[in-house]
């Protein structure tokens, strides 16, 4: 192939857009053309940006010898070659070109042979990528440097995969490819095409950006640091590197960011009790993300420290605290049972209505955006001056009643009847029971409802009290007990390894408990709570107990019982030094065995337990059956007499006293049954609770003695343990006989009263009622509710029963029915709550042999509320099903007596009482719910005296920041359709009126229904307020029965009401008030 260079001669060239014409040379236009033929295939074989190859075929009919080719092109440029192929270079790119090509032989000239075509265009230049999204990549160039840009075609390919290429064009030097998967790397190809020719190739990689986080949500939250946590994006995720980056703002002007390439993050070295705003991106190849942003808070700090100080008269505290560090929204203070919210730390807070010589637990906790910090706790105490000038008007009092009481001795001296004193109960303290005879022993004490079995309880209530419990009162360990009156006694407590430099290290709630060998040979414990966990397995590697048991489980009747202190799964746990695996599970129908194996990070060694978590204890009460409690002591002493080279083992329920000492109680008394051939529950249950306070918390026993021994012989039985008292109130230091002296003065006090009241009053009743004196009314016991009797057997019952109604014969007391019910109580709330479940064999008082039941539910003695179920029609054994709470302070309950009467409902005329039962709330243990059956009992009988105006119970309050006036009617008088009228007057004329609801054929109508008017603070002395009672008419007008008058210028009890009322704005005053005639006040104008 021949090349053809230089600089083209001047040939005189034709250029129209582009198009250079090659015309034939004049110097060859003399010469003469025979008829030679021209080439043939004339064609352009290659093009560039600069050159042109053409190549054409011989002519078929003329030898091949001695041929000379000539080539014309631009003007007067000609080439000469002999190969049938000629490169022509030096050309302009992307421009047009018309070639002439003929044949020499013997000077002679062919024909000619004509042919046009193009040079290739330059190359894009400056190739890049304007944009990256997850899904398009916009590529921008610019158009190569040629004569007429404008007709050039700019075509763009890439490939998705290793098969699959795809490929657009544009006139434009920008395009945007779309439809590309996110976080994958394309690789470009782009090229020029001018008149079908294409210029060389430019590529480019370029990547697309990834898809954002998902799920992004605030795992853990510390006064400290916020972990946070997210799901991957959707996409490619296990092929590509992905980087995840965090930004948070430093201040008002500066950010901070981390990356990391795990789907979570420890954000630390925060403010604490403060918010801030987290955004995360995902990065590949450099490419970011969309944003995804969270806000989240930190959790506010403690206070670190709290004082108290004793108001004059030790009847409040005031208590100051230093402001803890970062934010804060409010610190909520509890003292004595008693809550408030401040929001500010710069003021000391002031607590009143305390108890002069007491010690109370004070606890702060701070708020922020919802979270709470960890309590912080401190014992005050409040002054004994009180206590102290009360004691000595005790002694005062006590020698003037002691001269009073001999006075009355020596004149009753001449009287000559004598009466018998009952005999004091004695207790004898059983021993050991052979095993022969523990059937018998079991069959006596379980008579009379379990009365031998309550009466040995009895006696070791008051076991261990008294010991000394410093180190689990000290403040900084008062939060590590899940009960206030579960703490361990300092004697038998475990003690832990004291940390370095942190107080209350050493402490756990926890004793070592007696067994059958030896005085450590069981370790007695409260289940872990969320901060104690760790605490908890420091318990175990340090006394190297290869046996856990638990019987509780973590979630029961919706209250938290136990923290979850295992692993779920494989994924170890750590807790401090200490990093807890889960190796194996076995799941039984009772019980659940788990092999864990603890890892000490310092000390490089393990150690490895077995957890025994039994399940088929229900959540109140004790098992169904004795069989599954027996088999999993059988397999748990199995294993600890295989594993006698560790330590005790470590058994817990919530409390560590119920569950567990009836558990341990269990396990020793069946192996002293075994290798002695006899028992002794009660000495055990004594030493138990000589080690750790409260073990086995409930007098049930097992009654099945035939069985030998099917449940645990103790005393107790297994059962949830009692949430603590949240309002007890320890004693502070005050002399043992200033509290002696009070107490027997007070006692002597109001016997003397009593006994000068009898003397004076009733000596004439005494011959009439001496042969009575030998009857025993035990409804009264019942009610009293502090005797033993009561304590054991609170089923006791009326042995007189009288008619309900006049003329009316109540059924025998066997015939009455009976009733069953439920008690709990809710210590959060301070909340009695009482379950009407069913009655059955309820007494027919209707014609047709049948009665329409419902239960009416109140407490004695104030009867201040009453709750009625739904009637239930034509039944003698109703389904209630109904629940009803009583806002009782705990401390209260026991001097309450609930009552559940049973009625039967008529329509047009008095109802009628079945009957009903009576519970002494200092007989029934509310540590958990109770559910019973109870006979019902005759109703006594209503004593309905002459109706004159009745009285009036109402309370009155002031409250100064708002001015209304507030006034609320509670009951009772005549057995009409009353409705209490509550009138304001002002100058004698009224302002304002109100009304209460109607109470239909009632003697004793309860309304609990409240008013309120808007007074100046300036005009409360001016007004008063009218209560008038009237008796519904439905056909004529409304009677007026009487009315009462509450104001300044009233007098009387209405005066001293009104006086009251000021001087203790924001609290009801309640008081009696006696009706006055209608006729005596002035005209009232009735509706």
């Amino acid at each position: 192939m021949a090349r053809a260079g230089g600089n083209l001669g001047v040939w005189g060239s034709l250029v129209l857009l582009g198009l250079y014409s090659c015309a034939v040379p004049r110097a060859a236009a003399t010469h003469e053309f025979s008829a030679l033929n021209g080439v043939s295939n004339l064609k352009a074989e290659a093009q560039t940006n600069s050159s042109i190859t053409l190549r054409w075929e011989a002519p078929n009919d003329t030898d091949p010898e001695n041929l000379i080719y000539w080539v014309q092109c631009l003007g007067d440029n000609i080439y000469k070659t002999e190969n049938t192929t000629l490169t022509v270079d030096g050309l302009a790119p992307a421009s047009s070109y018309k070639f002439v090509v003929w044949v020499e032989k013997n000077v002679t000239n062919s024909t000619m042979e004509t042919i046009t075509t193009s040079t290739a265009p330059n190359p894009v230049r400056n190739l890049s990528v304007e944009s990256q999204t997850n899904g398009s990549i916009t590529l921008r160039w610019e158009a190569p440097n040629v004569t007429d840009p404008e007709n050039l075609i700019y075509w763009i390919q890439w490939h998705e995969d290793d098969t699959i290429y795809k490929i657009e064009n544009t006139t434009d030097t920008t395009l945007t490819v779309d439809g590309l998967a996110a976080a994958f790397s394309y690789e470009f190809s782009v090229w020029v095409e001018f008149d079908g020719i294409r210029s060389t190739t430019v590529t480019l990689k370029a990547s697309t950006a990834p898809n954002p986080v998902r799920n992004l949500s605030v795992e853990t939250q510390t006064n400290n640091s916020i972990t946070l946590s997210w799901d991957k994006p959707d996409g490619r995720n296990d092929t590509v590197n992905l980087t995840y980056w965090v930004q948070w703002p430093e201040d008002d002007d500066n950010y901070k960011n981390k990356s990391t390439t795990n789907t979570s993050v420890v954000v630390d070295n925060l403010a604490p009790g403060s918010t801030y705003e987290f955004s995360v991106w995902v990065e590949y190849d450099g490419i970011r993300s969309t944003t995804v942003t969270i806000n989240a808070s930190t959790v506010p700090a403690a206070v670190s420290e709290l004082s108290c100080v004793s108001t004059s008269g030790g009847y409040g505290v005031i208590l100051t605290w230093p402001c803890p560090p970062g934010g804060y929204d409010t610190f909520e203070v509890e003292v004595g049972g008693q809550r408030r919210n401040q929001s500010s730390c710069e003021t000391g807070m002031s607590v009143s209505d305390l108890g002069p010589a007491q010690s109370y637990m004070a606890t702060i906790t701070t708020v922020s955006h919802g979270l709470r910090a960890l309590p912080f706790s401190v014992t005050c105490h409040t002054e004994s001056t009180g206590v102290i000038v009360g004691a000595i008007v005790g002694i005062l009092l006590l020698f003037i009643l002691v001269g009073l009481l001999i006075f009355f001795l020596k004149r009753r001296r001449k009287r000559s009847q004598q009466k018998k004193t009952p005999k004091d109960l004695v207790f004898s303290v059983p021993g050991d029971i052979l095993a022969k005879d523990f059937a018998d022993h079991v069959r006596v004490k379980e008579k009379d409802s379990n009365y031998g079995f309550a009466e040995e309880y009895q006696q070791l209530a008051p076991e261990g009290q008294g010991q000394s419990q410093t180190t689990a009162l000290a403040p900084e360990n008062t939060s590590k007990n899940r009960y206030r009156n579960v703490l361990p006694y300092d004697w038998s407590r475990v003690p832990l390894k004291p940390l370095h430099e942190e107080p209350g290290s050493d402490y756990i709630n926890a004793n070592f408990m007696p067994g059958l060998w030896s005085s450590k040979e069981f370790i007695a414990t409260q289940g872990p709570l969320p901060h104690t966990v760790g605490d908890f397995w420091r318990l175990v590697w340090e006394q190297k107990s290869h046996t856990l048991v638990m019987l509780t489980n973590c979630m029961e009747s919706g209250r938290v019982k136990c923290e979850h202190y295992w692993p779920l799964d494989a994924q170890p746990c750590t807790h401090g030094q200490l990093q807890v695996t889960l190796m194996s599970e076995e799941v039984k129908e009772n019980w659940t065995v788990r092999d864990l194996q603890l890892f000490h990070v310092g000390e490089q060694q393990t150690h490895s337990v077995r957890q025994f978590h039994f399940l088929a204890w229900p959540d109140h009460g004790v098992p169904y059956s004795p069989d599954p409690l027996l088999d999993f002591q059988k397999v748990l002493r199995e294993w600890v007499d295989q594993s006698m080279d560790g330590g005790p083992p470590i058994v817990h329920c919530s409390a560590g006293v119920g569950r567990t000492g009836t558990l341990i109680a269990l396990d020793v008394l069946l192996r002293q049954l075994e290798c002695e051939g006899l028992v002794g529950p009660f000495s055990f249950v004594k030493k138990m609770r000589e080690s750790r306070p409260l073990m086995v918390q409930t007098e049930e026993a097992p009654q099945e003695p035939d069985a030998m021994f099917p449940e645990p012989p103790t005393p107790g039985s297994p059962a949830p343990e009692t949430p603590p008292d949240s309002s007890r109130i320890r004693q502070g230091a005050v002399p043992a006989w200033v509290l002696a002296t009070i107490v027997l003065g007070s006692g002597l006090l109001i016997f003397s009263s009593c006994f000068c009241l009898y003397r004076k009053r009733c000596r004439r009743r005494m011959g009439k009622k001496s042969q009575a004196q030998a009857q025993v009314h035990l409804q009264e016991v019942k009610e009293l509710g502090r005797s033993y009797i009561d304590k054991v057997q609170p089923e006791i019952e009326e042995l007189d029963p009288s008619p309900s109604m006049p003329g009316q014969q109540v059924p025998d007391k066997h015939q009455l029915g009976r009733l069953q019910y439920s008690l709990d109580y809710d210590f959060q709330t301070g909340q009695l709550l009482v379950g009407i479940l069913q009655a059955e064999g309820l007494a027919a008082l209707d014609l047709g042999g049948s009665s329409d039941p419902y239960v009416s539910v109140y407490l004695l003695p104030d009867k201040r509320r009453r709750h009625e179920t739904k009637v239930h029609r034509q039944t003698l054994n109703p389904h209630f099903e109904e629940t009803f709470a009583f806002n009782v302070p705990y401390v209260e309950l026991g001097g309450r007596v609930l009552v559940m009467a049973v009625y039967d409902f008529d329509r047009f005329s008095r109802n009628d009482a079945i009957g009903e039962v009576r519970v002494p709330m200092s007989s029934v243990n509310l540590g958990r719910p109770v559910q019973a059956w109870r006979e019902l009992q005759t109703a006594p009988k209503e004593e309905i005296t002459g109706f004159r105006e009745g009285e009036l119970a109402g309370s009155t309050s002031l409250v100064p920041d708002s001015g209304p006036f507030h006034s609320k009617a509670s009951r009772r008088w005549a057995d009409l359709d009353p409705y209490v009228k509550v009138h304001l007057l002002q100058g004698g004329k009224k302002v304002r009126k109100k009304k209460t609801t109607i109470k239909k054929n009632t003697l004793n109508p309860y309304y609990n229904e409240a008013f309120s008017f808007e007074v100046p603070c300036d005009q409360v002395q001016k007004v008063q307020v009218e209560l008038t009672v009237l008796d519904y008419d439905k056909l004529g007008k409304n009677e007026a029965i009487g009315r009462v008058a509450v104001g300044a210028a009233v007098g009387g009890a209405g005066l001293r009401h009104w006086a009251d009322m000021l001087a203790n704005p924001r609290r009801p005053i309640a008081q009696w008030h006696s009706l006055r005639p209608p006729d005596r006040a002035r005209p009232m104008v009735v509706p």
